[in-house]
């Protein structure tokens, strides 16, 4: 019976070791992971911001050729 127990004794702290092992080797990964998608959500933020100035030009150098297609209509009348 004792030496069962020993065994057992002996694989949990072998099992330990390698959870200890595992979470000192996961743990600045997943850090890395989390920072790493920060970046991202804030390069996704500012590109949003810039798809909208850059609809804003668009419509409005639209507008500006339009009105200049007017006038090079009327001058050509």
């Amino acid at each position: 019976m004792e030496l069962s127990v020993g065994n057992l004794y002996n694989q949990f702290m072998s099992l330990k070791a390698q959870m200890d092992g595992l979470k000192d080797s996961i743990e600045p990964q997943f850090l890395q992971v989390a920072v790493n998608f920060e970046e991202c959500r804030k390069k996704w933020l500012m590109a949003g911001e810039e798809l909208v100035s850059c609809k804003e030009m668009l419509a409005k150098a639209e507008t500006e050729k339009g009105s200049l297609e007017v006038k090079l209509k009327h001058a050509r009348n």
